[in-house]
């Protein structure tokens, strides 16, 4: 079996790419979302989960200051 580290960042990566909420994620796949949240946590410090979804406290885009 793969070691936990690997396991977790392969659920989150799914998460991402599948688009689904955390919750309807854990449900489908019969994980523990208080499990995701902690790997979460731990696997991706740059990111934080808002009810149901993965987000990144990184901006999308940075606008220039002078135009």
């Amino acid at each position: 079996m793969k070691n936990a580290r690997e396991y977790w960042s392969n659920q989150l990566s799914a998460i991402k790419t599948q688009g689904v909420s955390c919750s309807a994620y854990a449900k489908q796949h019969d994980l523990s979302l208080a499990s995701l949240y902690y790997w979460q946590r731990r696997l991706q410090p740059g990111t934080f989960i808002v009810p149901g979804r993965l987000q990144s406290d990184r901006p999308a885009f940075s606008p220039s200051a002078s135009l």
